[in-house]
């Protein structure tokens, strides 16, 4: 192999002469032609930074100087074409009938694609599939198909370049099938990326004993001419124990073009384990095969024939794969070999890359091996690769974070925005703080408050979670560096006053200290916003409640009923529970009580002229009174609350 920018004569010699070197055509200009010759393969850049191909048998080393001098732009890359072959194992199978079969598929139990497929069935991505001839009319592939090409320059008018009624091999129609076979149809099978559309691209041929073989420059020129023309995965169940420059280069090219490069990692495992080309080129995502773990207690094994070594990335069923078979327009097969494997790994590469189009082959390739299930030996094995593909976990490690909600627009506070604090008032009035005994910060809005268990200390909380301390309240923590989906609306301390919780108005919870979490409503579509919460006085729940009185209760909080089925003439703006634990108060904007459980009724500014929105209620030490706050400061007491 030799590359260079510039092929002048000089260096056209030196690249003739390094190929040439390993053939049986003597490297002497002079010499007479000899023998059937050697088929050279030049890969040429365009004046466009494109790629194309180019052959020529040659019979000795002037006519091996003329084919290069004849190359009109720079070459990037000169060896001696060989061959590339279908790499399914055993004789033709028996064919089955047309009925819809997703039963006898038991390749789609083992990996997860179905599951995927809520997200993704892999829309707007094309496998370009490099094999024999597709069948353009199979009842599970005409809908899939999109124009491809035939290397050897076939192909009938009508339909796509690559495929057509009457393929020669069975092989290409089999492998498209696995990967993009419609579902949903009523016939057949379902491929592992069903949205997906194929590119049939002819580079393998009918052989002798059935098999399908073809030179490399068909394989490297329908590398390069499926990435000009869009595909996104380029899949080869083919390969050759002798690699090929002219691949090589071509996958580079793929590759630099974002396209993901999938192949079989072969099937001689059992035959001395020869590493196999281009799978085990750089940059190429290589399969080995599985068999149904059903028939073998339960337990991954990878088929007897599977090629294994340091270049196998990942593992895919390939035993007894059911899939279309172009002997008729409904006719199915099951057939075995890593050419079965390698198509379900670009089906999942399909679907990753229907939910991430911007990623890159690399980032790909790490998407399936870090989210692929672990078989065999611990970790990465030979055998296995990084273990069996899981598209289902590659889809959502693929799928993009759901969007962060929008930072919430500064809060409007109202007056009825205040609240009561254990040891006085704190209010809002405008927007500006009225501060209380023990202090806080001139000018903060402040939302909530609670009350140290010495009564000589408090902690207040703004909309936005920021905690203030005073007295003998310690800071735990606070929610002032986060954004938020929703304003903090209640608070409520622990009994041994070393946490707190905080409560927003979607019922999302944020504990600190020693306060645990219980549950919340944040995964709730709620009627009306939290406005409010109480603790119990075991530390083990609380309760929240919402502008209508509905009652959420948590840990060992009991539900002692609730205003939720109530006409309310106001909306609830505060709760209060009882020092047992065994009840609470709720209170309205206009001062209703309403008293559930050992909550008693002590009176009310219900029948008052307060002139002014009640805003928060706090509880005696005894349970025997209450008080309550207006938005503009004054307190009213009942009971015994002094």
């Amino acid at each position: 192999m030799h590359r260079t920018r510039r092929a002048r004569a000089g260096l056209r010699a030196l690249a003739v002469a390094a190929v040439l070197a390993a053939t049986a055509l003597p490297a002497d200009a002079t010499s007479a032609p000899t023998g059937p010759g050697v088929p050279l393969v030049a890969v040429e850049r365009d004046e466009d930074g494109g790629l194309s191909v180019r052959t020529e048998t040659v019979r000795s080393y002037g006519e091996a100087l003329a084919f290069v001098a004849d190359v009109g732009h720079d070459l990037v890359d000169l060896s001696v074409d060989g061959t590339a072959t279908a790499l399914d194992v055993g004789a033709r199978p028996a064919v089955t009938g047309g009925d819809p079969k997703r039963g006898w598929q038991w390749a789609l139990d083992r990996a997860s694609f179905e599951a995927a497929w809520s997200r993704t069935r892999g829309d707007g991505v094309v496998v370009a599939v490099l094999d024999t001839e597709v069948r353009s009319d199979h009842e599970d592939l005409d809908a899939q198909l999109v124009t491809g090409r035939d290397m050897s320059g076939g192909g009938s008018d009508g339909v796509p370049g690559g495929a057509r009624p009457d393929p020669d091999h069975y092989h290409g129609t089999h492998v498209a099938g696995i990967v993009a076979a419609e579902a949903g149809n009523g016939v057949g099978v379902h491929g592992g990326a069903p949205a997906v559309k194929i590119m049939p691209v002819r580079v393998l041929y009918a052989s002798g004993g059935g098999g399908a073989s073809g030179p490399w420059s068909h394989v490297a020129a329908g590398i390069i001419w499926a990435t000009d023309h869009g595909a996104d995965v380029v899949n080869m169940s083919l390969g050759g124990l002798a690699g090929s420059s002219a691949v090589l280069t071509a996958i580079e090219y793929a590759r630099d073009h974002g396209v993901v490069v999938v192949a079989s990692a072969g099937n001689a495992g059992d035959e001395g384990n020869p590493t196999t080309y281009p799978a085990a080129y750089p940059g190429v995502v290589a399969v080995a095969a599985t068999e149904n773990p059903a028939h073998h207690g339960g337990l991954d094994r990878t088929a007897g024939f599977s090629n294994h070594g340091p270049y196998v990335d990942l593992a895919a069923p390939g035993v007894g794969i059911l899939a279309p078979y172009p002997s008729s327009r409904s006719a199915y097969a099951t057939l075995s070999g890593t050419s079965m494997a390698a198509p379900y790994v670009s089906a999942a590469a399909a679907l990753v890359k229907a939910v991430r189009p911007a990623a890159t082959p690399d980032e790909v390739e790490s998407i399936l091996t870090g989210t692929a299930d672990d078989a065999g030996a611990a970790g990465r094995d030979d055998h296995f690769g990084h273990g069996i593909v899981g598209p289902s976990a590659a889809v959502e490690a693929a799928a993009p974070a759901p969007p962060a909600p929008p930072a919430p627009p500064p809060p409007t506070l109202r007056a009825s925005q205040g609240v009561i604090g254990p040891t006085g008032p704190v209010t809002v009035r405008d927007g500006v703080l009225t501060p209380i005994p023990h202090g806080t910060p001139g000018g903060v809005p402040i939302v909530a408050a609670a009350e140290t268990p010495s009564r000589a200390g408090s902690w207040t909380a703004s909309p936005w979670g920021a905690i203030y301390t005073f007295g003998d309240a310690p800071f735990l923590g606070s929610l002032g560096g986060l954004t938020l989906s929703a304003w903090i609306n209640g608070m409520a301390a622990t009994p041994s006053g070393m946490g707190y919780w905080l409560v927003a108005w979607d019922g999302g919870i944020f504990a600190f200290g020693d306060a645990p979490f219980h549950g919340s409503t944040g995964d709730l579509v709620l009627n009306q916003p939290i406005v409010g919460m109480a603790a119990t006085p075991s530390n083990q729940g609380y309760w929240l409640v919402a502008s209508d009185g509905g009652i959420f209760a948590f840990g060992d909080a009991r539900f002692f009923g609730s205003t939720g089925d109530v006409p309310l003439n106001e909306p609830i703006t505060a709760m209060a529970s009882t020092p047992s634990g065994q009840g609470y108060w709720l209170v309205a904007r206009d001062g209703g009580i309403f008293a559930f459980g050992d909550a008693r009724f002590f009176g009310s500014t219900g029948a008052m002229s307060v002139g002014s929105d009640i805003t928060g209620m706090v509880s005696s030490p005894t349970g025997q009174g209450y008080w309550l706050l207006t938005a503009d400061g004054r307190v009213f007491a009942f009971g015994d609350a002094a």
